[in-house]
């Protein structure tokens, strides 16, 4: 396996821990949203972003939230 360089943040990209309802919590990115928009308990929907040769689950706000 080897590291890829991923594209450069974004500043509506987020690093988050994320809390799923089944208790699990994981690191990951929040697009879409500035960070002064964040907030603890914001509903979000999981997508995938493809990038060179890696695909990647990312986050963003939900949109019927």
């Amino acid at each position: 396996q080897r590291v890829r360089r991923l594209p450069v943040a974004r500043r509506d990209h987020q690093r988050v821990v994320l809390g799923m309802e089944e208790g699990v919590r994981i690191v990951s990115n929040l697009n879409g949203v500035d960070a002064a928009d964040v907030t603890i308990g914001m509903p979000v929907e999981a997508y995938v972003e493809h990038f060179d040769n890696v695909s990647l689950p990312q986050f963003r706000p939900r949109r019927d939230a």
